[in-house]
């Protein structure tokens, strides 16, 4: 059975799937953690601009993940944020992107503090955004009030272009968060 990948499809990466490695621009780091990783494409990404660091990408489908670490041979790992074995500040960066919209809302602020311990001088979520401190908006994905999740911690927010990311409901509550520890 031959397994469809983005790769197939997209001769050219995605414009959302940048986000992140644009963020890292200007930023020292020498290691990244993705959490929730799928394809990779985010981490190819990176790698295209940053070759030199370490990459790594976590995801709960045994399935994709075994299939895209042959396709991209990128070192993809199933894992899961909520239960992990990572270490105190293992890595330079830590990002997700469209995961925690896809979390149980129950488990959202749990996961939040996993990556803050995990990351050990940078963060970067590219998540939906709420009024309430963990809430749902369009489609019925899981949002938060990042700022009140955030407190204390040195951080930008972005609102997500639509050039970045031109599919609701990136375009009205998507925004970019960078934690600098």
């Amino acid at each position: 059975m031959t397994v469809e990948t983005p790769y197939d499809n997209n001769k050219e990466l995605r414009e959302n799937k940048r986000i992140v490695a644009k963020a890292l621009a200007g930023k020292d780091f020498t290691s990244v953690l993705e959490i929730g990783s799928q394809w990779g494409e985010n981490l190819k990404a990176i790698q295209n601009v940053f070759p030199d660091k370490k990459l790594v990408g976590i995801d709960i489908d045994n399935e994709t993940t075994n299939e895209a670490r042959k396709v991209t041979g990128l070192d993809l790992r199933l894992g899961d944020i909520l239960h992990n074995s990572f270490h105190d500040e293992e890595f330079d960066v830590v990002f997700a992107e469209a995961l925690f919209c896809m979390l149980n809302p129950l488990d959202v602020e749990h996961a939040l503090k996993e990556v803050l311990r995990i990351a050990k001088k940078y963060v970067v979520l590219v998540e939906l955004k709420t009024s309430e401190r963990v809430g749902f908006v369009y489609g019925g994905r899981t949002g938060a009030n990042w700022k009140e999740l955030l407190k204390g911690y040195d951080f930008t927010e972005r609102k997500i272009t639509k050039e970045e990311w031109d599919a609701n409901p990136w375009i009205d509550f998507g925004f970019i968060y960078e934690v600098t520890k």
